[in-house]
């Protein structure tokens, strides 16, 4: 009875042990997560913020936004109304629970001048023209320096609470033709909304390392219980038989001469070293797969939500129709696609791959894409966009390049004008029939300096359905290392000619994925398919 009462009791120790073990892990890996995740998501969102007030700025003419302050009726004026629907545009793209507006700083207090609102704002949270606010002590730290030197922000600002919550600050200048500010545009990014985007992705993380642990420990004390409770127990029976004064005749010197009791010592010893270090290593392995794991899961979904997926919004009430996809070859790839209206008239598209693929790729990609479609809302042409791009793109940089397909289309004649940095040529579906685009391809982006490039002309009859795409669709392989052809793509697009743009990029990828069979996919697969219907009556 003496001994059942003392097994039970080692294994409730056992067991609390295991719970507490479960319980420090937990906790330490949370720990080292959140602050590890916070710190990635503020970077994120920081440098988002900066490349969006400093675009924003960019645009603005401050001379004439100056005439506009000092007019009787400044929210009448023209040129006001024009900053004002482009910060209406730019809000719709950004983040929820975001706040961008442009402010006249003063010493101790700022005016307000105009704030980027959607439909989904609450009105009550919506300040009006000549609005007068004191500042905080993070404005008078941050933001009056920065203003005083007209200089945008350049570090992570987290702003006080006002009532609204906490917030990311991001501040760029506006600035005359004589370099005098005029204002200041700020964007502020809830801290609430990104606590709530970084609590789900820990505790999707907790949630599979809780399981993993879980799992390890229970292994592992199983082997504890099988090699340490059953020898005990075969000890404390080898002491019991001794009870009624037989352990008077054992000698101290037994527990040292290499009998059983110390042989079990020595083993146990020596198991408990071994049990640590696996234990060590398993867990720094497992830490490791997993912070690998939930960063490139993180990263996939960065780029997805980089890519445009408002097509319908895009072309209602329009004359065309709009469909891309983009397949990675790894977790995360190098491909992008964008489209967007430069105005109500003209339609951007844009189709590039990166060399290379993973997460290298995938960073010079997003640096890509922001850099092209910022520079297009400015400059407006091709051939200018790609020049421009280019010489950007080729600092600091000695090994990634990106080709790109770049057009513009007049959506009242249909015709587009385009650039093509090393790019795919663009097949056209006309009268039913798609034909190869003729063009003169230009050199890749990032490759070398002072590269110019020509805008090329391409008219879109109503009907007409022209089809982008990246190597990845060609030159995807099977087993065999046969490639599927541009010849193979051609058959595949003339084999219905009543195919509308989304079960054409459905066919093809169907059709790659086919002809690859169970061969890797080699590298990323992108597909954009414009239908041009004619200019609405």
């Amino acid at each position: 009875m003496e001994t059942r009462e003392r097994k039970r009791s080692l294994k409730r120790r056992i067991n609390r042990v295991e719970l507490l073990l479960m319980i420090l892990m937990a906790l330490v890996i949370s720990i080292v997560s959140y602050y590890a995740l916070r710190s990635t998501f503020l970077r994120f969102y920081n440098e988002k913020g900066q490349d969006i007030v400093r675009s924003l700025a960019a645009q603005m003419d401050g001379d004439r936004l100056k005439e506009c302050l000092s007019s009787d009726d400044v929210t009448g004026q023209e040129y006001y109304q024009e900053m004002l629907h482009l910060m209406d545009v730019t809000k719709s793209n950004i983040t929820d629970h975001t706040y961008l507006y442009m402010f006249v700083p003063g010493e101790k207090s700022w005016v307000y001048i105009m704030e980027g609102r959607t439909p989904e704002d609450d009105p009550e949270l919506i300040s009006s023209y000549g609005d007068i606010f004191e500042y905080g002590e993070t404005e008078y730290r941050y933001m009056l320096p920065d203003a005083r030197a007209a200089k945008p922000s350049t570090q992570i600002v987290l702003g006080e609470d006002y009532g609204y919550g906490r917030a990311l600050s991001n501040w760029a200048p506006v600035v005359d033709s004589r370099g005098v500010l005029v204002s200041m545009i700020e964007i502020d990014y809830s801290m609430e909304a990104i606590n709530r985007e970084l609590m789900s992705y820990l505790f999707k993380l907790l949630l599979s390392f809780v399981v993993c642990i879980a799992l390890v420990v229970f292994i592992v004390l199983q082997t504890i219980r099988s090699f340490v409770t059953t020898p005990l127990e075969n000890l404390t029976g080898y002491v019991d038989s001794y009870e009624h004064g037989e352990l008077k005749e054992m000698k101290s010197s037994d527990f040292k001469s290499g009998d059983e009791i110390q042989w079990l010592a020595t083993a146990f010893r020596d198991m408990i070293r071994r049990i640590g270090n696996y234990i060590r290593d398993l867990t720094t392995v497992t830490a490791e797969k997993e912070r690998i794991s939930t960063e490139l899961n993180v990263a996939r979904q960065i780029q997805s939500d980089m890519l445009p997926n408002n097509s319908e919004d895009l072309s209602k009430g329009k004359v065309f129709d709009i469909y891309a996809t983009m397949t990675p070859a790894k977790e995360v790839g190098g491909d992008f696609y964008d489209y967007y209206m430069l105005d109500d008239n003209h339609l951007v598209i844009t189709v590039a791959d990166v060399s290379g693929k993973g997460v290298g790729a995938a960073l010079f990609m997003a640096r890509s894409m922001s850099i092209l479609k910022s520079r297009t809302m400015i400059l407006g042409d091709p051939a200018t966009v790609l020049t421009t791009a280019n010489n950007e793109l080729c600092q600091n940089n000695d090994e990634m390049f990106v080709t790109v397909w770049l057009g513009i289309l007049d959506l009242s004649t249909g015709k587009m004008i385009y650039a093509n940095a090393g790019h795919e040529v663009p097949l056209l579906r006309h009268d039913g029939v798609f034909s190869f685009v003729r063009q003169k391809p230009g050199f890749v982006l990032g490759g070398m300096e002072d590269v110019c490039y020509k805008n090329q002309e391409l008219n879109l009859e109503p009907g007409d359905l022209l089809f982008q795409y990246t190597d990845g669709v060609p030159e995807a392989a099977n087993s065999a290392r046969e490639q599927f052809t541009t010849n193979r793509m051609l058959d595949i697009l003339n084999s219905d000619p009543e195919m509308q743009g989304n079960e054409l990029l459905d066919r093809m990828l169907q059709e790659v994925r086919d002809f690859s069979g169970t061969a890797p996919q080699f590298d990323d697969i992108t597909m954009l398919a414009l239908y041009y219907g004619g200019e609405l009556l």
